[in-house]
């Protein structure tokens, strides 16, 4: 079984701090990865579906579901949106919203300034990926995570989450 792609914290943050000269692409990237969202959630996300006082966002869809926002991230997003109504992320067409193919290129350009291997295979759902990882490995439970991402099944979020096991509670921590 082939593993999608994942990068490392030390690549995300390497990212993310290739974008700071742009407010807009760094706060679309955060999204990806602090709330695992896909890129047509990203493109469609509003500034309604977002809830300060609770801390969790509401993506719409077939698998409606509320994501967590983290803590450290929320007080960037509400000073983002602040002033803002209707979707967070315009484009530049009269319907207003970006198209995937400009997410696509946006990510990959900033894994290729952040220097990541192989950076021509990064797209915006290696964000996604990489964050249901990094959730798994700090030990946030696979059944949590597949709620997070919206997943009908656990097998996807096993692929996800590259096979990793809930642990075995029944043996003693090492």
């Amino acid at each position: 079984m082939k593993f999608p792609r994942v990068l490392s914290e030390m690549e995300i943050a390497k990212m993310l701090k290739a974008a700071e000269t742009s407010p807009r692409d760094l706060m679309m990237l955060k999204c990806l990865y602090y709330l695992g969202l896909k890129s047509g959630e990203l493109r469609s996300l509003k500034v309604h579906d977002i809830d300060f006082e609770e801390n969790v966002i509401r993506i719409p869809g077939k698998n409606e579901r509320y994501v967590m926002i983290p803590g450290a991230f929320t007080f960037e997003l509400e000073e983002y949106v602040k002033g803002m109504e209707g979707i967070i992320f315009k484009g530049r067409g009269s319907g207003g919203t970006l198209s995937d193919r400009h997410v696509r290129r946006m990510v990959k350009g900033y894994a290729r300034m952040a220097d990541v291997r192989n950076y021509e295979e990064i797209k915006p759902h290696t964000l996604r990926i990489s964050y249901a990882t990094h959730l798994r490995k700090d030990g946030v439970p696979a059944k949590t995570i597949q709620a997070m991402l919206g997943h009908s099944r656990r097998e996807t979020t096993y692929m996800y989450t590259h096979g990793m096991t809930e642990p075995n509670r029944s043996e003693p921590e090492k």
